[in-house]
């Protein structure tokens, strides 16, 4: 799916040199991000805008606009504006104004720890029906041939 390459150069203009922002293609269109996070894009020849989940009813309530909705599941705080919602630039400078490229930094995103790997004794092992087997193998030559042997374990649940 193509996007409206018109509409993202009056996106750049609009934006203008922002020092943490990258542009990257995603959802069959492109999308401009601040600090990792899409802010607003283009999706089609409609205007993706991030506007958060406190603000999603009341920009609903505005013509041309719609739920950001690709996979039919709508997405909270995000909503997508028709072409008509964005021909002049006014309009199109209103919607960069309500997302994150021209106010404060959208949240960041918590990255969870890895889960830890604790030693289990053998007693607890049988006793929880664990089962230790082999995960990697190794081709090792000799004289009667090739043969495999394992290198690696690890625990099965």
């Amino acid at each position: 799916m193509a996007y409206d390459e018109e509409l993202a150069k009056r996106i750049r203009d609009e934006i203008g040199a922002h020092p943490a922002l990258v542009e990257k293609k995603m959802f069959g269109g492109i999308a401009f991000m601040v600090h990792g996070n899409m802010s607003v894009g283009v999706a089609g020849d409609e205007l993706m805008v991030r506007v958060g989940k406190e603000n999603d009813e009341a920009a609903l309530a505005e013509p041309h606009v719609r739920p950001f909705d690709l996979s039919g599941r709508p997405m909270a705080g995000w909503v997508l504006v028709g072409a008509d919602g964005t021909t002049a630039d006014k309009d199109l400078a209103g919607w960069i104004d309500r997302c994150p490229v021209r106010g404060e930094p959208a949240p960041e995103v918590v990255v969870r720890p890895a889960p830890t790997v604790t030693k289990i004794s053998l007693r607890e092992r049988s006793k929880f029906g664990i089962a230790i087997v082999t995960c990697r193998w190794q081709a090792s030559k000799t004289s009667s041939g090739q043969r495999r042997r394992p290198v690696g374990r690890r625990i099965c649940w």
